[in-house]
């Protein structure tokens, strides 16, 4: 992908599972929407993780995001990732559903 490229993608999430918001290797991206739909008992539960590869940092659950005014399942913050520094969204709704990302590519590889 070359620089200013549409960064997204849309995939089917299993409760407990997550969706790995990451560029290929030598690229970066600024990811500027993060939305999902888990039909379950409670369709705005998501966690959204900082990743270095070794540990995970829990930045943002669905009480921080209530607190933000996000009750319909989107995070509109930028964010810099790289390969090494990205991001997971973890689904905590209690069934599957469907989460996007979209963003654009800063670096080419």
């Amino acid at each position: 992908m070359a620089r200013g490229d549409i960064f997204t993608d849309k995939v089917a999430v299993a409760d407990d599972a997550v969706m790995t918001i990451r560029p290929t290797s030598g690229q970066e991206a600024s990811v500027h929407n993060i939305g999902w739909a888990f039909p379950g008992t409670d369709p705005t539960k998501a966690e959204i993780y900082r990743c270095d590869g070794t540990s995970d940092m829990l930045i943002a659950d669905y009480n921080t995001m209530a607190a933000l005014g996000n009750s319909n399942g989107m995070l509109s913050v930028v964010f810099h990732v790289t390969y090494n520094d990205y991001l997971k969204v973890k689904n905590v709704s209690g069934t599957t559903g469907y989460a996007f990302w979209d963003g654009t590519i800063t670096k080419e590889a």
